[in-house]
């Protein structure tokens, strides 16, 4: 039974990748984001939670309306 012997390293390092995966996926972006004057309208409903999932080098940030959007940061 070779095969089992192999399965409980093949799990761990699986998860090890996994966890890494995960860790440089969330990875925030360089720049920091703009600054808002309140009160500013903008869209009010969050777009975005990290910066991974906004385009190119865009940050995920606060806006006017305090949601989340996807905004060019500041350097």
């Amino acid at each position: 039974m070779p095969a089992c012997r192999l399965g409980l390293p093949a799990a761990g390092l699986l998860l090890g990748l996994l966890l890494l995966f995960t860790h440089l996926s969330d990875a925030e972006k360089q720049g920091a984001c703009p600054s808002v004057d309140f009160p500013k309208l903008g869209i009010c409903e969050d777009q975005c939670q990290l910066d991974n999932q906004c385009p190119d080098n865009m940050k995920c940030c606060r806006n006017g309306c305090g949601k989340m959007t996807c905004a060019t940061p500041t350097f």
